[in-house]
C-alpha cells in the first residue's frame, strides 16, 4: 500500500502520527487545555507548509478531509466518554457475546471504553487508508508536481494540447500500420520483465505497462530485450495509453525511433555528439511525422516544454543508431551515447522518460537508471499459449513442433518468429518450415503474391523486387552511416539498375518495410530479421561477401551468416563448419580455467555451429566424434561453471546417446545455473537412461516445494515433450499430490491440536534456523527436507497419543463416545496423509541406487545421518511432553503453555537475532569499505569473497557488481573460477563473469 508513496509523503505520514500521539499524551498527562494547544499548533504546521505536502490537485482535498475526519474522530472518542461507553455497551459486547459464546477459552473476554476507542480508531483508519489507496495516482506517467497554469498561463497552449495529442496518437497509429508485418492479434505488453532497483537486485515478473505505472520514483527507464521480443510495439501502445492522461498528468509522452539518428558528420572522440544534438534529431524527428499545427506546436513550445519537465520522452533501438551497429560494447561511442541519453532524460528533477535497446551492445553504467527492465524469452508455455491464440495451426501441429522439431521451440523465443511459424503453416497447407530461413521466404513471396496488381503497374516483377530488396539490404549492411535505415536518394544513386523508389514503395505496401526518417525520405526494413535473411540470399550470389572472421568478432554479420548457412548449398555449409571446428578445437590446448581471446573465439564459433547447424548436421559428421570429445572433457574437468553452462547450451547438435551420457554429467554438478541448462537440453530426448531419469527426478526434487508448487505447470509441460519422460513425469505429477496432501493434513492437525502443532512447528524451525547458521547455509535445502521430515512424523505421534493429547484441556466439551469415535478416526486419516512418501521414495532411490555403485560405507553414513536427527529430536521432544502432560496438573499445563514455553521461546529466539545482527553488522561493515567501481580485478574479487565469512555477504557482494554492471577484469587466482557448490553468489558471479567476457 505504501511501496508508491514518495519520501516527503511518507515524513509528512510520520508527523500526522507524532501528531496523534502527542494529542493523545497531552490529554492523559496535563488534560484539555495542553491538547486543545497542541492539535492547534500541529494544525497550523500543517496548514502553512500545505505546498510542500499537497501540490495543487483535487485529490489533496480529499486526502486533507480524511485527516480532519480521524482528528474529529479522535477527539470524539477521547473527549466524550458517554458516546464510548453507549458504543461499548450497546454495540461490541453483544456483538462479541455472541462471537465467542462457543469458544471456551475467549468467552469471558470483556470490551471495555478504552478498547472500544481503539477499535473504533482502528476501523476509521482502515476505511480512509482503503479510500486513499483507490484514489492514488495510476497514471503510467505520473502527475507533474507543478500546476499547469503556473507554467503555460496563456490559453493558445491549453487549447491547442488536445488536438497536439490527436495528432501525437494518429503518428503512432500510422507507424503500427507501417511495420505491423504481421496480420495476427498479439499482445506484446503480456511480455515477462525482470526489475533491478536501487543498490540491489530485486527480480520479480510482471506486465511491462504496470512495471512502469506502478513506479513513480524511477526518473529513467532502461527496457532490454532481444530482436523481436516486442520492445518497439510495446513502447508504442505504452505511448498511446499515456496519451490518454496528458490532461490528468501535464506531461506528453513522445516516441522516437533513435535508428533514424543518421548524421552527416561522423562522431568521432574529438567530435563527439552534443545534448544539442540529439534534441534537435528529437525535434525534427518529430516534425517530419507531424502536420502543419503539430511543428507550430513544436515550434512554440518544444524548448519550454523540455525544460519544465512536461515531455515523457521514450527512445527506441538505442543499439541501432546508425554510428553504433559497427561499434562494439567497449567503444568510447557507446559509453558516450549512455551518458549523454541519460542527462536529457533527466534533465531536470521532474523529468522522465525510457530508453529501449537490445541486450547486445546495450547502455553502458554511464546509463545511470535504478530500474532496469529486461523482457523475458518466450518459455515453453507462453509459446504454446501464442501458438494456440492462432486460428491457422492446431493442437496436433502444437505438438508436433515441441515434440519432434525442438530447432523451432529455440527459434521461437519472441512473438516475432513465434507469429512466423503460424503464418508459415496457415500459407503451407499446414505444414512446418524445415529451417527458419523457410518462415521469411514464405511471408515474402505470400506478401510479394497480394501485391501483384500493384507490381504490374509498376511493371515489376517478385524477382525484382526481391533482388533490389537484396540490394538494399546489403548496402545498409555495408555502409556504416546508414544503419538499418537508408535515404531513398542515395539508395537510388547506389543501385541504379533497379528501380528502388517503386520497390520500396511495394516494400512499404506488403509492410515489409517504412518509409519515413526526418527527411521522410528514408527507407527501413520493418524488422532487422528480414534485412539479415535478404543479406543472406546475397551472400549466396556473391561467396565473396562471406567473411568468416565476422563469425567469432562481429555480432552483425554473424546473425545473418546463421540464415546463410541454412539455405547455402553444402559445400560452402561444410566450409563456414570446418572454420568454426577448427577455432573450437583450440579450447583442448587451453588449460581448464583460463579465459583469454582465443577462448572466446572458441566459444562464439561453438555457439555459432549450434544456431547456424542444428538443422543441418549432416555437414558436421567429420568432425562430430571429437566434438562430443571435446565437450564431454569440458563438463567434465573444467571447473568453471560459466564454461560448463555454455558448453551445454550447445550439445543438441550431438548424437542422443552421447547427449544422455554428457546431462546425466552435468545434472550432477551442484549448481542451479549448469542444472537448469542441462534439465533444458534433454527434455526432447526420443529415449533416456535409467540413470539419467533418475537424475532428473532428482534435479527436480532439489526444487523446494514452494517453487515447485509455483512451477509445476512449466516443469510437467516440459517432461510431457517427450515419452522416454512419461515415467518420471508420472512420479513428479504425485510429488504434487503427495504435497498438497501433506498441507491439506497440517491445516487439519492444528484444528485437532493447535497448541501441540504450534510447538512441534516452532521447535523444528528454531533447530533448523540453529544448524542452518552453524552449517554457513551449504547444505540448507538438504536440513530444510530433513525437518519437514522431523515435523511430520512428530505431529502424527501427538495427534494420536491421548497421554499427549491436549485435546480434554482445549476443548472443554463433555465425554461422548461418538465425538471421541471421530477425533480418532480422523486423526488416524489425516496421519497417513501427513506421511511424506515422497520424501521417503528418493531417500529410497538414493539408496539404491548408491548400493548398486557399491558405495556400501558412505550410504551406511548417510543413513546414519539421516536418522539420527530426526529420531533424537522427536525422542527429546516427546519424553519432554510425556512427562509434562502426565505429571503436571490443568492449570499448571496452562501456564506453561501460555507463559513459560512463550518466554522460552522469546528469550531463544533475542540470542539468535542477537547473534544473527552481530554477523551481519560484521558482513555490513566489510561490504561498506569495498568500494565497486566500473572496473575490477578477479583476484581482488577473490580476495573480498574470502574475507566474508557467511553466504549472506558474499550474495551482497555479488549483487553489488551486478547492480553496478561491473566489468571484471585480470586474472582469478590460480586461473580458476571461485567453487563453492549450491550457492547462490556463484551463479550470480558466473553471470557477471559471462557479461565481463562478452558471451552474453
Amino acid at each position: 500500500m505504501f511501496t508508491n508513496i514518495d519520501s516527503k509523503h511518507k515524513l509528512l505520514l510520520l508527523i500526522f502520527v507524532i501528531g496523534l500521539v502527542t494529542i493523545i499524551s497531552s490529554y492523559y498527562i496535563s488534560g484539555i487545555l495542553l491538547t486543545i494547544i497542541s492539535s492547534i499548533f500541529i494544525l497550523f504546521f500543517l496548514y502553512i507548509t500545505k505546498n510542500i505536502w499537497a501540490p495543487v490537485h483535487s485529490k489533496n482535498k480529499i486526502r486533507m478531509a480524511s485527516l480532519t475526519i480521524i482528528w474529529l474522530v479522535a477527539s470524539i472518542l477521547l473527549f466524550d466518554n458517554k458516546i464510548s461507553s453507549m458504543i461499548t455497551s450497546s454495540l461490541l459486547n453483544p456483538l462479541f457475546d455472541n462471537l465467542l459464546k462457543n469458544i471456551p477459552i475467549l468467552k469471558n473476554i470483556r470490551v471495555t471504553d478504552g478498547l472500544s476507542s481503539s477499535i473504533i480508531l482502528i476501523f476509521v483508519l482502515f476505511g480512509i487508508a482503503i479510500i486513499n489507496y483507490f484514489m492514488r495516482d495510476k497514471s503510467v506517467m505520473g502527475e507533474h508536481p507543478t500546476s499547469l497554469n503556473n507554467e503555460f498561463p496563456q490559453k493558445e497552449y491549453k487549447d491547442t494540447l488536445p488536438s497536439f495529442c490527436n495528432v501525437l496518437n494518429n503518428n503512432i497509429n500510422k507507424i503500427d500500420i507501417e511495420t505491423n508485418w504481421s496480420s495476427e492479434y498479439f499482445t506484446p505488453l503480456n511480455a515477462e520483465v525482470e526489475i533491478i532497483t536501487g543498490n540491489k537486485k530485486e527480480r520479480k515478473v510482471t506486465d511491462l505497462l504496470k512495471a512502469i505505472q506502478s513506479d513513480k520514483k524511477s526518473q529513467v527507464f532502461l527496457i532490454l530485450g532481444d530482436p523481436g521480443s516486442g520492445k518497439s510495439v510495446a513502447l508504442r501502445k505504452l505511448c498511446s495509453e499515456m496519451i490518454k492522461e496528458v490532461q490528468k498528468t501535464g506531461r506528453i509522452p513522445i516516441y522516437i525511433n533513435l535508428k533514424d539518428w543518421i548524421t552527416e558528420t561522423p562522431w568521432s572522440d574529438k567530435n563527439p555528439p552534443t545534448q544539442k544534438d540529439l534534441l534537435f534529431f528529437i525535434k525534427n524527428s518529430l516534425k517530419s511525422e507531424l502536420d502543419v499545427f503539430g511543428c507550430e506546436f513544436i515550434d512554440e513550445n518544444f524548448d519550454d516544454m523540455f525544460k519544465d519537465g512536461r515531455l515523457f520522452i521514450i527512445l527506441d533501438s538505442f543499439d541501432e543508431i546508425p554510428s553504433l551497429l559497427d561499434e562494439n560494447e567497449k567503444s568510447w561511442l557507446v559509453d558516450h551515447l549512455s551518458d549523454l541519453i541519460y542527462k536529457t532524460l533527466a534533465g531536470t528533477h521532474v523529468s522522465r522518460g525510457i530508453l529501449a535497446s537490445r541486450i547486445f551492445r546495450k547502455p553502458t553504467q554511464k546509463f545511470q537508471t535504478n530500474t532496469t527492465l529486461e523482457i523475458r524469452p518466450f518459455n515453453e508455455i507462453q509459446i504454446k499459449l501464442a501458438l494456440e491464440k492462432s486460428i491457422s495451426i492446431d493442437k496436433k501441429q502444437i505438438s508436433k513442433i515441441f515434440k519432434e522439431r525442438p530447432e523451432l521451440i529455440s527459434i521461437a523465443r519472441n512473438p516475432f518468429t513465434t507469429s512466423l511459424i503460424s503464418m508459415y503453416v496457415k500459407d503451407n497447407k499446414n505444414k512446418l518450415p524445415t529451417k527458419q530461413s523457410d518462415l521469411y521466404q514464405s511471408y515474402i513471396n505470400k506478401r510479394l503474391f497480394s501485391a501483384n496488381d500493384r507490381m504490374k503497374k509498376y511493371n515489376l516483377s517478385s524477382e525484382d523486387v526481391i533482388n533490389c530488396a537484396s540490394e538494399i539490404a546489403l548496402i545498409m549492411f555495408k555502409t556504416p552511416s546508414y544503419g538499418l535505415g537508408a535515404p531513398i536518394n542515395e539508395l537510388i544513386k547506389e543501385i541504379p539498375n533497379y528501380d528502388v523508389r517503386n520497390v520500396t514503395n511495394i516494400l512499404e505496401f506488403i509492410r515489409l518495410g517504412r518509409i519515413g526518417g526526418i527527411d521522410n525520405d528514408s527507407f527501413s526494413f520493418s524488422h532487422r530479421r528480414f534485412n539479415e535473411y535478404l543479406v543472406a540470399t546475397k551472400l549466396l550470389e556473391d561467396k565473396k561477401l562471406v567473411n568468416l572472421e565476422s563469425i567469432p568478432n562481429d555480432s552483425r554479420w554473424r546473425d545473418a551468416l546463421v540464415m546463410y548457412c541454412e539455405i547455402a548449398d553444402t559445400d560452402s555449409a561444410r566450409n563456414i563448419a570446418f572454420y568454426c571446428w577448427s577455432e573450437i578445437k583450440k579450447l583442448s590446448n587451453i588449460k581448464y580455467g583460463i579465459t583469454n581471446n582465443q577462448y572466446i573465439k572458441s566459444i562464439h564459433c561453438l555457439r555459432f555451429i549450434r544456431d547456424a547447424f542444428r538443422t543441418r548436421k549432416d555437414c558436421l559428421s567429420d568432425f562430430i566424434q571429437p566434438l562430443t570429445d571435446i565437450i564431454f572433457d569440458q563438463i567434465n574437468n573444467n571447473k568453471n561453471i560459466v564454461s560448463q553452462k555454455i558448453i551445454i547450451e550447445s550439445i543438441g547438435i550431438l548424437d542422443e546417446s552421447n547427449i544422455d551420457n554428457i546431462v546425466h554429467k552435468a545434472l550432477k554438478i551442484n549448481h542451479t545455473w549448469v542444472q537448469d541448462e542441462a534439465f533444458k537440453a534433454c527434455r526432447n530426448l526420443q529415449q533416456i537412461s535409467k540413470k539419467l531419469a533418475y537424475e532428473t527426478t532428482n534435479y527436480i526434487y532439489s526444487i523446494s516445494d514452494f517453487d515447485f508448487l509455483k512451477r509445476n505447470n512449466e516443469i510437467i509441460f516440459s517432461l510431457s515433450l517427450s515419452d522416454a519422460f512419461k515415467q518420471v513425469k508420472k512420479i513428479i505429477t504425485w510429488r504434487k499430490k503427495i504435497i498438497q496432501l501433506n498441507i491439506i493434513a497440517l491445516i487439519i492437525s492444528f484444528i485437532l491440536q493447535p497448541i501441540i502443532t504450534i510447538i512441534t512447528i516452532s521447535a523444528i524451525l528454531l533447530k533448523s534456523i540453529f544448524t542452518t547458521l552453524l552449517s554457513n547455509t551449504k547444505k540448507t535445502n538438504r536440513l530444510i527436507k530433513i525437518a519437514k521430515i522431523e515435523l511430520l512424523l512428530l505431529i502424527i505421534i501427538f495427534i494420536n497419543s491421548k497421554d499427549l493429547s491436549t485435546y480434554e484441556y482445549f476443548y472443554t466439551l463433555p465425554e461422548n463416545q461418538n465425538i471421541t469415535l471421530f477425533y480418532n478416526i480422523t486423526a488416524g486419516l489425516t496421519s497417513l496423509m501427513l506421511i511424506p512418501y515422497f520424501d521417503m521414495y528418493m531417500i529410497f532411490k538414493s539408496i539404491q541406487i548408491k548400493f548398486k555403485g557399491k558405495e556400501k560405507i558412505k550410504i551406511l553414513k548417510e543413513i546414519i545421518s539421516l536418522i539420527k536427527l530426526p529420531i533424537l529430536t522427536m525422542l527429546f521432544i516427546s519424553l519432554f511432553l510425556f512427562l509434562v502432560l502426565k505429571f503436571i496438573d490443568k492449570e499448571t499445563l496452562k501456564y506453561i503453555f501460555s507463559f513459560i514455553y512463550p518466554v522460552i521461546i522469546s528469550i531463544t529466539l533475542s540470542l539468535f537475532i542477537i547473534s544473527f545482527s552481530y554477523i551481519r553488522y560484521n558482513e555490513f561493515k566489510k561490504l561498506k569499505n569495498i568500494t565497486i567501481g566500473n572496473y575490477i580485478d578477479r583476484d581482488l574479487i577473490s580476495d573480498y569473497l574470502s574475507e566474508m565469512s557467511t553466504s549472506w555477504g558474499r550474495n551482497k557482494l555479488t549483487n553489488k557488481l551486478l547492480v553496478h554492471k561491473t566489468i571484471l577484469t585480470g586474472k582469478w587466482h590460480n586461473n580458476n573460477f571461485p567453487e563453492d557448490p549450491g550457492q547462490e553468489y556463484i551463479s550470480t558471479l558466473a553471470r557477471i563473469e559471462e557479461h565481463s567476457l562478452n558471451l552474453n
